[in-house]
C-alpha cells in the first residue's frame, strides 16, 4: 500500500518519468559515445536547454500542488472547481510532454545509430532511476512503521465520534488507497511493456504520445478518487471535524508527493 500511494501521488503532482527523455544519464552517454566534437557540443547544448525546462516545470508543479491544497482545504470548494483545476494541470502537462517528445526526437536524429546503441546499453530505461528514488521513499516509510495517510486515519478516528460516519470515512479512505494500489500496478505494467519502445531511436512522436496518454488516463482516475474523498468528507463532517481531518490529509499528501 505504501508503494501504491507514493507512486500514484508522485505521478499526479510530480514530473513523472515519461516527461523526460525516457533514458537514464543521456547526457553522460552523449559525452562518452558521440565521436564528432561539434555534433557532441550541439547535442549537449540541446540537453542543457531541456534540463532547464525540467526545472521550470517542476517548479510549476510545486506551485500547483500548493494551489490544490488550498482548494482541498476549503469546505466551499466544489467538485467542479477541483475538476477544472485538474484539467488545467493536465493541459499544462500535455504541453510539457509535447515539447519533450519533440526535443527527444530532435536529439535522437543527431546521434548515429551505433552511438545510440552504445548509449542505451550503458544507460538503460529511465524508470530504473525513478524506481530507485521511489524505493528510497518506501524504505523510509516502512522503517518508521508508517502506513499511507496514517495521520488522516487518526484524525477521523479521534474527531468523528459517531460510529456510522467514522466507519464511512475510514471505508472511503481505504477504498481510495486500494484504488491507488490497482492503478499503480497498471502503471507498472505499462512501463514494462513499453520500455522497449521508449529506448528505440526511431520511436515516433505518436508512439510516445500514446504511452504518455495511457499514464495520463490513470492520472485522471487518481484525481477523481481524490475529489470523491474530498466530497465524502465534506458531506459527512461538521466544520471542526472537517478542519482537523483535511489538515492531516494535506500533510499526508505533502509527505507522499515530495
Amino acid at each position: 500500500m505504501v508503494v501504491a500511494t507514493i507512486a500514484l501521488l508522485t505521478i499526479l503532482f510530480g514530473g513523472g518519468a515519461l516527461e523526460t527523455f525516457f533514458i537514464d544519464d543521456l547526457n553522460k552517454g552523449v559525452k562518452e559515445y558521440v565521436v564528432d566534437e561539434d555534433r557532441k557540443k550541439e547535442i549537449l547544448a540541446d540537453l542543457k536547454n531541456s534540463k532547464e525546462l525540467v526545472k521550470e516545470y517542476n517548479k510549476q508543479r510545486k506551485t500547483r500542488f500548493k494551489e490544490f491544497k488550498e482548494l482541498n482545504t476549503s469546505r466551499e470548494t466544489t467538485s467542479k472547481e477541483l475538476t477544472d483545476f485538474f484539467n488545467v494541470l493536465m493541459d499544462e502537462r500535455g504541453e510539457f510532454q509535447n515539447r519533450f517528445i519533440d526535443d527527444r526526437i530532435a536529439v535522437s536524429k543527431k546521434i548515429k545509430p551505433d552511438e545510440w546503441t552504445a548509449i542505451i546499453e550503458r544507460a538503460g530505461p529511465i524508470e530504473d532511476k525513478s524506481q530507485g528514488k521511489l524505493q528510497e521513499k518506501i524504505d523510509k516509510a516502512e522503517a518508521k512503521g508508517k502506513e499511507p495517510f496514517e495521520k488522516t486515519r487518526e484524525a477521523i478516528t479521534e474527531n468523528v465520534l459517531d460510529a456510522a460516519r467514522q466507519q464511512l470515512l475510514l471505508g472511503r479512505l481505504d477504498a481510495m488507497l486500494n484504488n491507488f494500489n490497482e492503478l499503480a500496478g497498471r502503471i507498472d505494467s505499462f512501463n514494462v511493456r513499453d520500455s522497449g519502445l521508449l529506448v528505440r531511436q526511431d520511436a515516433s512522436k505518436e508512439e510516445m504520445k500514446q504511452v504518455a496518454g495511457k499514464i495520463n488516463e490513470l492520472r485522471y482516475a487518481t484525481f477523481n478518487y481524490l475529489v470523491g474523498f474530498h466530497m465524502v468528507v465534506k458531506e459527512n463532517t461538521d466544520a471542526p471535524e472537517w478542519d482537523k481531518i483535511i489538515k492531516e490529509f494535506n500533510k499526508d499528501m505533502s509527505l507522499t508527493v515530495h
